[in-house]
């Protein structure tokens, strides 16, 4: 068998990598590989095959390989209202981070948040003082009842405000997105705060995690 970064020739646990969905080795090789490390096969057979036990955590692993492809002090663009409960995660996220120190440019927190408003000005002055520096965009977002809590992480950049019909410019190299409501049963102006900000505490985790 032959992978691009791991020559697994020979190693009885290959059968494992090769019974895996392609997606989930692609992505469990890129995070390896984005860390510099380099990991004997067994071992990377054995984290190849726990996360084949626990699928639920592919989600978990997709954010990670994201995360470390940030590289040193990247930008983290924070967006959202604090007047509006549903759209609030930006900034609460951008609180968290800058409270934890975090090793990145923050913009957006409760006292100086990212909106619809000065959304462009910002992404403006990011790409004028930030020229080098790749962006991790975060939004809350809406979508079926059964994705409520479900944090979401892509390559490339989000519409924000999409859900509103604004027409704001894309940001991000890297973005994450968490589900906050279902708009067709509650309105982003009365999501509960508590579902907000778990998923706010479970987002700055994960960075505070990888950002460094």
């Amino acid at each position: 068998t032959n992978h691009s970064y791991f020559n697994l020739s020979g190693d009885p646990m290959c059968s494992i990598l090769e019974s895996l969905p392609p997606f989930t080795y692609r992505q469990l090789e890129l995070f390896l590989y984005a860390l510099g490390a380099v990991y004997p096969p067994p071992l990377l057979a054995t984290i190849a095959f726990m996360y084949e036990l626990l699928p639920e955590r592919i989600e978990e692993l997709n954010l990670d390989c994201a995360l470390v492809t940030l590289g040193k002090r990247p930008v983290i663009l924070c967006i959202g209202s604090d007047r509006v409960t549903g759209d609030c995660l930006g900034p609460i996220v951008g609180q968290m981070l800058v409270e934890r120190n975090v090793n990145a440019f923050v913009y957006g927190t409760l006292s100086h948040p990212v909106t619809a408003l000065n959304l462009k000005e910002s992404v403006r002055h990011i790409k004028r003082v930030h020229s080098d520096k790749k962006v991790l965009a975060i939004d809350s977002s809406v979508g079926k009842a059964s994705d409520i809590g479900k944090v979401r992480i892509s390559f490339g950049s989000i519409a924000p405000g999409s859900a509103d019909g604004k027409k704001l410019p894309k940001v991000g190299d890297v973005s994450i997105t968490a589900t906050v409501t279902d708009l067709s049963k509650t309105p982003l102006s009365a999501v509960r705060l508590g579902i907000v900000y778990d998923l706010a505490r479970e987002v700055t985790d994960r960075i505070m995690r990888h950002v460094k």
